[in-house]
C-alpha cells in the first residue's frame, strides 16, 4: 500500500475576526497481486476541505463556525 498527499493551510487575521482554510488531497494505492496492478484503496477519500470563521471580543467571548467537505469514498 502507497500513500500519498499534500495538506496546505492558511490563516488569516484582522482583529476582531480570524479566517483558517485547509485543503488535503491524499491518493492511497495497492499492488493488486491477482492482477499485477495499482488500484486506488476503496473508502479512502482524495479529496477535503475545511473552513473555520471565528470572531472573538478579546478575554469576554468568541463565536466561531465551522464547514468541512470530505470527497467521494
Amino acid at each position: 500500500t502507497t500513500n500519498r498527499g499534500v495538506e496546505l493551510l492558511g490563516t488569516w487575521r484582522k482583529k476582531p475576526f480570524a479566517a483558517t482554510a485547509s485543503y488535503t488531497y491524499v491518493r492511497s494505492r495497492e499492488f493488486d497481486l491477482a492482477g499485477g496492478a495499482r488500484a486506488d484503496i476503496a473508502l479512502t477519500p482524495r479529496h477535503s476541505l475545511g473552513l473555520v470563521g471565528v470572531w472573538e471580543q478579546e478575554g469576554k467571548s468568541r463565536l466561531g463556525v465551522e464547514c468541512y467537505y470530505t470527497g467521494s469514498q
